[in-house]
């Protein structure tokens, strides 16, 4: 006779008593989604603004992380730094700013561990950055001032170098909001360089460039650290350099060109 074998069960026969007893998954049990509160960091936002404080136009950038809990303050001429901080909403509204790192540069060197604000109006907004008086922000591409738009364009002039000797220069301007890139200053030979042009705002006085290091050339590296004033009127701008280097005294006349 062959041996007996074990009686096999249904899985079914061997579930049946759990199913009689399991009731219906408790709506209780199941999680909500995290409501936004008062500590939640609000959509990711730049904010562009200017401060002329001392007289010549700083721009001054804030862009935040993609999660939005950190952000970066940049500053232009004559800081040329940027600031890394922690963002927070605080329970007034404004969003606080714990600045916890810099690249550099004493006036971003004392700004860790300090706080910056953000008081945001709508489109408009104003920084409180400790050591300077409250800057206006605005979103890019919504410029409260229109100086760098009647600059636009590409000019063309002549200006004379220290020694008597003509040199023929071009300015291609393509800024809207502080802190932009893409403009450029070039002198044609014998000087043959071309230095990058950062735009830091406007005055009254006209919209005011800083130049940046570039493809290099001794006679536009001297330029680092300077500002260009620009002031047009119809088809012609006047450029004047500021702290002064004994050209363009009082000021280089240009005309627009294709």
């Amino acid at each position: 006779m062959h041996p007996q074998l074990p009686l096999r069960r249904s899985p079914a026969l061997l579930l049946a008593p759990l199913l009689a007893c399991a009731g219906p998954y408790p709506d209780s049990a199941v999680a909500a989604p995290r409501q936004p509160d008062a500590t939640t960091p609000t959509a990711a936002a730049s904010w562009v603004g200017s401060n002329a404080d001392s007289g010549r136009p700083w721009s001054l950038r804030l862009s935040d992380s993609a999660d939005g809990r950190q952000a970066t303050l940049e500053f232009g001429e004559p800081y040329n730094c940027r600031v890394k901080a922690a963002r927070s909403l605080a329970e007034d509204g404004q969003v606080r700013l714990a600045i916890n790192d810099a690249n550099g540069g004493y006036r971003c060197n004392a700004l860790v561990g300090q706080t910056a604000t953000l008081e945001v109006q709508g489109a408009q907004a104003t920084l409180h950055v400790p050591g300077t008086t409250p800057v206006a922000m605005w979103k890019p591409g919504q410029a409260a001032d229109s100086g760098a738009n009647a600059v636009q364009g590409r000019w063309v002039g002549t200006m004379t170098s220290s020694n008597g000797q003509p040199i023929a220069l071009r300015l291609r301007l393509a800024a809207r909001d502080p802190g932009d890139r893409g403009s450029e200053l070039a002198y044609d030979s014998p000087r043959s360089c071309r230095a990058p042009l950062r735009y830091e705002g406007t005055t009254a006085q006209g919209s005011w460039f800083s130049a940046l290091p570039g493809p290099g050339g001794q006679a536009c590296d001297r330029l680092i650290g300077h500002w260009l004033q620009v002031q047009a009127d119809a088809d012609a701008t006047r450029l004047q350099i500021e702290p002064g280097i004994g050209e363009c005294v009082p000021s280089c006349s240009l005309q627009r060109t294709p």
